[in-house]
């Protein structure tokens, strides 16, 4: 396990774990970006002589997550170095986790795609930068079914929802 925790202005602690089972835990400032809706494709249709077009289809695309990680000053050039080896694209996709702040539940599944080599190490207390991840399924997905019960106003019968999204 790797601990990058430090006092500051963390929205989350998120864990990254590769495939390979080795883990480091990553201080997420709310500076961050990517981390809600995946971006979206449409696929629309034009005919001869009408305006515009006409809407044929939808598809969300894989996420970048877009990080703002602060990493502690004691010993950081060996952690750097441990964190490149967790964080080795090449092991295969890894799960992105939430174990504290407003995601704890959820994870999702990614890569690293870059940032380490522009940490920027001005202050003797922590760096700070930001790194990239990139899932390919963009969605999050949650550690536990989400279940939702409801009643229809017509009929008064009670529906159960199951969920694994």
């Amino acid at each position: 396990m790797i601990d990058g925790n430090t006092a500051g202005d963390i929205q989350e602690v998120l864990r990254y774990t590769n495939p390979l089972g080795q883990y480091i835990d990553l201080n997420v400032g709310v500076q961050s970006y990517g981390r809600y809706m995946p971006p979206l494709q449409t696929f629309e249709d034009t005919a001869p002589a009408n305006d515009g077009s006409t809407l044929v289809g939808l598809q969300y695309m894989p996420r970048i997550l877009n990080l703002m990680l602060s990493v502690p000053g004691g010993g950081q050039r060996a952690l750097m170095r441990e964190m490149s080896k967790v964080l080795n694209p090449k092991l295969g996709v890894g799960i992105l986790e939430c174990i504290s702040g407003m995601g704890v539940g959820r994870h999702l599944e990614c890569i690293y795609l870059a940032g380490l080599e522009t940490i920027v190490e001005d202050n003797p207390s922590y760096s700070y930068g930001i790194i990239q991840f990139k899932a390919f399924n963009p969605f999050y997905i949650d550690d536990s079914p989400t279940v939702a019960e409801f009643t229809s106003v017509t009929d008064r019968k009670s529906t159960r929802l199951n969920s694994s999204h």
